[in-house]
């Protein structure tokens, strides 16, 4: 049996971010009584909501279910790290807080991962993309793009995928600042592990909110971190296993 830490992102999502906890607490519970897990813990990264998110994670903090609050808001990727640093269990599952990846997809998720003899990190692919800007349609397909020629095994890859990987990856450092460190995660997975398996998932439509803030400003450090790595793995042949060291 494994243990795993659920890390969650959240911003102004006082509309889900309530039920969507207490339905993943009910799937954890689950699986811990049929013996799919060993341990768990649900890590939940209020990074700077000014709406209700605040009071709502106040009241549900308790046992196995811990709350971050960030004063202001750091952006998802450095609450992405905030959230790797904070894990404590073998392998972490990052969910989105805004509810467009519903519980029982999530325990069809674990169930598929965990139920192997030798479980391998799991991308996922969503079956259908709901809500998106068109900015951010063009941004997943560049990322998916640019992600391929890096990846051998797979065939699409999103930067919004929800991917289970071993802590250890996540602590290790890469040469990215941006949410283009994902591609390198995946990088040392294929090298380490030989392959990444990937799941089909459904995701359903946001019904309230923003799919995306990206702007130049955001769009900048990612052009950079590819120019990065076209340098260091392509021109200069550098392995990811060999171009960090654990943190």
């Amino acid at each position: 049996m494994s243990t795993l830490s659920i890390l969650i992102p959240a911003h102004n999502e006082e509309e889900t971010i309530g039920e969507f906890v207490e339905a993943i607490s009910s799937i954890l519970t689950k699986l811990s009584a049929n013996g799919v897990l060993k341990d768990y813990e649900v890590i939940i990264l209020d990074d700077g909501s000014i709406d209700r998110t605040t009071s709502i994670l106040q009241e549900i903090e308790t046992g196995r279910t811990r709350v971050i609050f960030n004063p202001s808001a750091s952006g998802i990727h450095k609450a992405f790290l905030q959230l790797y640093s904070e894990a404590c269990m073998e392998w972490i599952l990052l969910v989105p807080g805004d509810a467009q990846w519903p519980a029982s997809e999530i325990e069809r998720l674990l169930l598929f991962h965990f139920q192997t003899i030798s479980p391998l990190p799991t991308v996922t692919k969503r079956r259908v993309k709901s809500g998106y800007s068109p900015v951010r349609v063009f941004v997943s397909a560049s990322f998916g793009w640019f992600a391929k020629r890096f990846l051998r095994s797979l065939t699409f890859v999103d930067p919004g995928s929800i991917k289970i990987l071993p802590r250890f990856v996540a602590d290790l450092n890469y040469c990215s600042n941006s949410v283009v460190i994902e591609i390198e995660r995946m990088m040392y997975c294929e090298d380490e592990f030989g392959e990444l398996r990937d799941f089909e998932i459904e995701i359903v439509p946001r019904i309230y909110g923003s799919s995306s803030t990206i702007t130049f400003r955001t769009l900048k450090p990612i052009f950079f971190d590819c120019c990065k790595m076209i340098i260091i793995y392509k021109l200069l042949g550098k392995s990811v296993t060999n171009n960090k060291k654990e943190g």
